[in-house]
């Protein structure tokens, strides 16, 4: 169900769709509980419930669980850990690999920007094995030295990365993912934006950026793409 549209996106002129991956094309929040409750025994930080986390999920205030002196550290090793964090029973979000397969059909190129801070190969493998990774003409992930603090995951490195890679301009691209630096990043590169509220960040918080569009999900795409 469409939630809210703040812009209209005039689809003829988009080329390239750059999807975030963790919220936005595979569950967050099983997963990201258990590394940060393990990134913060690891950091001697108190740990915390399923209920407080899920609460801090849709307030975004998750960091406040960290000791500021630590901020930066710990978030680095998060990013790091969650990549390793990975089960043969791990699966996508229902729908999302069928919107994908629309979007190819319909001759958008597709590229993917992860937070993660990984490698490249292990990136590729994990979506071979959710059998996603040809449907991405760029995979990438965060690089450790573009991680500053105070921004958690900014990607505009990884944007202009792709937009480089497949010759293509920024007006020709839209960014979608489910946080508000999904959002920044997209915006800030001159991307259009669509926002997913899949991870529960609440829409208040996700209207505050301003993005062109917000969903439920990424299964509401088609709805906004094609009609």
């Amino acid at each position: 169900m469409l939630m809210h549209t703040t812009k209209a996106i005039d689809f003829s002129e988009i080329k390239l769709i750059i999807f975030d991956l963790d919220g936005t094309i595979i569950p967050l929040h099983k997963r990201f509980y258990a590394v940060w409750t393990d990134t913060l025994t690891k950091f001697n930080l108190p740990n915390i419930s399923w209920d407080d986390f899920m609460q801090r999920i849709e307030a975004d205030s998750l960091e406040e669980t960290i000791d500021q002196s630590l901020h930066k550290a710990f978030q680095k090793t998060f990013l790091s850990e969650y990549s390793q964090y990975w089960s043969p029973d791990d699966t996508i979000i229902p729908g999302a690999k069928e919107v994908l397969i629309q979007l190819k059909n319909k001759g958008f190129s597709l590229a993917l920007a992860t937070g993660r801070i990984s490698s490249t190969a292990e990136l590729v493998n994990e979506m071979k094995h959710y059998e996603l990774d040809h449907f991405f003409e760029v995979l990438t992930p965060q690089k450790a030295e573009d991680f500053r603090l105070g921004a958690l995951v900014p990607k505009e490195n990884q944007i202009k990365y792709i937009l480089e890679k497949l010759n293509i301009s920024p007006s020709q691209a839209v960014m979608v993912g489910d946080y508000v630096t999904d959002i920044r990043s997209g915006k800030a590169m001159g991307l259009k934006t669509i926002a997913l509220l899949s991870s529960r960040v609440s829409v208040e918080i996700i209207e505050k950026e301003e993005p062109d569009v917000i969903l439920e999900s990424i299964n509401d795409l088609p709805e906004v793409i094609f009609d």
